[in-house]
């Protein structure tokens, strides 16, 4: 197996804050990032479920300004695991004051399971601000998988797990599941409401990973993140996620998305999610790239799911700088004098005279600037390392301006400087000339 992507390092907030979204409402949100890098909007799953410093490592922190929010009732958001005031319409809103108190133009939104479904709303919605989507274990909130996860589908992958979510509801009322948690999680019992919120956050851990992982079913079903997420939960499947048409999404998500780039990443193993919604989604909307996941359930941390979203968020890249002009710059022998080049994984040489100024005039003339070289792959495999931090360090300590590094092959760009290039004009038999006379720079004059 080709060696798959992982998480970006733990990054702090650079900034946190409180946004009043109505006269009861109060919504936390943070970013962490890129000050002035692309905006994208991380949409929590649930509902109510609140973000963690997990949430912030799916997105390169150089490139993205990685906007986070606990929807209404969850996590930091006020009031707690509150009901009134809190429907689908109203996040949608939320996300609209969001972006508007924050001073974003357009982003591209990223989100799994409720956070996909509340995704493609908001881009119905206000089509004009969203730059792409990036979706994993699509739910789209009809009465078909509703009826999957808490009656009739889910239960025969994990009947151990259903027996412990029906097991203290009496038989009788076991014909409306939704009717009857939404009673007990909604009692002034709070033995009662803490009791049931634990049984619910256990189903829905259960199930939601092929990759076991202990500590999810431990985070799921903690005391107050359970309580908040099996009330709001509870609360939105059985008013049908407040759409008042079955199937809203997969009737309308032609007209509605149009042109809007879209990557939905799918565990073929699903349980919560199954795969057959993101594929009627694909039949009624072909334009949306599929990718799926094979051995993967539902859970975003589960590895071949991290492999794809980062995966997908890399490539995203390209959505923002659609219009910008990108120029790819050689490192070696261009930036770089490479006298000695990188037998020890040093980088041994000074600028080539100019340099520095030279991306600096680019930057001027707005060029995107990647720097790219594949020559230190090798080398730094054998030593553990990565040679894009040895180029970084080295760039930041001459103080030569770039955008992005590339060391994985030669990259998208409009044009390119090359120290072993030859300018094809459209003429072989000048072009088959140059070949046989070619030089490389530094090697002229010493022969």
């Amino acid at each position: 197996m080709d060696k798959l992507n992982k998480l970006f390092p733990e990054i702090d907030t650079y900034h946190t804050g409180t946004l009043k979204v109505s006269d009861l409402h109060t919504i936390y949100y943070e970013e962490a990032g890129n000050p002035d890098g692309n905006p994208i909007l991380f949409v929590q799953g649930g509902p109510g479920r609140s973000i963690d410093s997990r949430c912030r490592r799916y997105f390169d922190p150089k490139f993205y300004r990685i906007i986070l929010f606990d929807q209404r009732g969850a996590g930091k958001s006020t009031p707690y695991a509150g009901l009134e005031q809190n429907t689908t319409q109203h996040l949608i809103q939320d996300i609209e004051m969001l972006r508007k108190h924050l001073g974003v133009e357009e982003w591209a939104l990223f989100g799994g399971n409720w956070g996909s479904t509340l995704a493609l709303l908001y881009a119905f919605e206000y089509p004009e601000k969203v730059l792409g989507l990036i979706l994993n274990g699509i739910f789209l909130g009809s009465q078909a998988e509703i009826n999957w996860f808490v009656k009739e589908g889910a239960n025969m992958f994990a009947p151990d797990a259903w027996e412990k979510f029906v097991r203290d509801i009496p038989e009788s009322q076991q014909g409306d599941l939704l009717q009857t948690y939404y009673e007990k999680l909604t009692s002034d019992d709070e033995e009662e409401v803490q009791k049931f919120a634990k049984s619910w956050a256990y189903w829905e851990g259960a199930v939601s990973q092929i990759e076991a992982e202990l500590t999810l079913i431990e985070r799921f079903t903690h005391p107050e993140a359970a309580i908040a997420h099996a009330r709001i939960a509870c609360h939105y499947l059985k008013n049908n996620i407040f759409l008042e048409e079955d199937e809203y999404i997969l009737r309308h998500i032609a007209e509605k998305l149009k042109d809007i780039p879209c990557k939905l990443i799918q565990g073929r193993n699903d349980i919560v999610s199954p795969l057959q919604t993101a594929w009627k989604l694909k039949e009624v909307y072909p334009e949306i790239d599929l990718r799926i996941v094979e051995k993967t359930g539902h859970g975003m941390q589960e590895k071949r799911v991290i492999n794809e979203l980062v995966q997908a968020t890399e490539s995203f890249k390209d959505v923002y700088l659609q219009g910008k002009d990108k120029i790819a710059v050689d490192f070696d022998g261009v930036l770089h004098g490479y006298s000695k080049g990188w037998q020890d994984g040093s980088i041994y040489d000074k600028p080539v005279p100019g340099a520095k100024e030279a991306m600096l005039k680019l930057k001027e003339m707005g060029y995107f600037i990647l720097i790219f070289s594949t020559r230190g792959n090798s080398t730094y495999r054998k030593i553990g390392t990565d040679p894009k931090s040895a180029m970084e360090n080295w760039l930041k300590k001459h103080e030569i301006a770039f955008d992005e590094i590339c060391t994985t092959g030669k990259p998208r760009a409009k044009m390119y400087i090359d120290d072993r290039a030859i300018n094809f004009s459209g003429k072989w038999e000048e072009t088959i000339e140059e070949v046989a006379n070619f030089e490389v720079w530094v090697k002229k004059g010493k022969g």
